[in-house]
C-alpha cells in the first residue's frame, strides 16, 4: 500500500462506523440459516458473525486457515491481520454506536 497503514487505519475506521451503522439496521435472522435462498442465508450468516465475541479473532481464523491465507505466505498473514482488525474495528464502532442510543433515550 503506497500511502502505508495510516491512510488504511483512518480510511477503514469511517469505513466501519458506516458497516456499524447498516448491520444496526439489518435484518438479518438467525433461524434463515436454513433457508434456501441463498441471499436469506448469507444475511443469517453474518447475523450469527456480528455477535460473535472476538469478531476479529474470529475473522482472522476463517481468512487465514479455513480461506487459505496461510498458502500465500507473508502477504496471506497481513491481509488477514488487517481483515481481521477490520472487523473488530465495526465492532467497537457497531458498541459505541448502541452506547449513543442508550444515552439518548
Amino acid at each position: 500500500d503506497r500511502k502505508g497503514i495510516e491512510a488504511w487505519l483512518v480510511r477503514h475506521a469511517r469505513y466501519a462506523v458506516r458497516e456499524a451503522e447498516h448491520e444496526l439496521r439489518a435484518s438479518g435472522r438467525i433461524g434463515d440459516v436454513i433457508a434456501l435462498d441463498p441471499l436469506r442465508r448469507r444475511e443469517a450468516l453474518k447475523a450469527i458473525a456480528r455477535r460473535l465475541p472476538l469478531r476479529g479473532l474470529a475473522y482472522f481464523v476463517y481468512a487465514y486457515v479455513v480461506r487459505g491465507g496461510i498458502l500465500e505466505g507473508s502477504r496471506g498473514l497481513e491481509l488477514s491481520v488487517r481483515r481481521a482488525v477490520y472487523q473488530e474495528m465495526i465492532a467497537i464502532a457497531r458498541r459505541a454506536l448502541l452506547a449513543e442510543r442508550d444515552e439518548a433515550r
